[in-house]
């Protein structure tokens, strides 16, 4: 699919945290890209990959003082499309993943 942006999150160091968001351009890219990659291996490890549920990215911890817990059953939009449910988290990346 058609992404528009991908960041790895990182913690206060600077160190990557093994996550990352990755933001479709409609809600079916990220759909097919959960269904085609979850339980896949990258870099030796198996990720997970699932809908971001937590406002601004982020998986929900440690984002900084705009951060908060999402909850609420809210689904978050592509800033370009405003389509909802685009925004994916992608889990147990290796450390010394980058976006490409």
């Amino acid at each position: 699919g058609n992404v528009e942006k991908a960041d790895i999150l990182r913690g206060r160091d600077g160190r990557s945290r093994g996550c990352g968001i990755v933001v479709y351009q409609q809600r079916h890219e990220a759909a097919r890209a959960i269904r085609e990659l979850q339980d896949t291996e990258l870099n030796g490890r198996p990720i997970f990959v699932r809908e971001d549920r937590e406002p601004g990215g982020g998986g929900g911890r440690n984002r900084g003082p705009k951060s908060g817990r999402g909850g609420g059953g809210d689904t978050f939009r592509s800033p370009t499309t405003g389509e909802p449910g685009s925004s994916l988290f992608v889990g147990n990346m290796s450390w010394q993943c980058g976006w490409q």
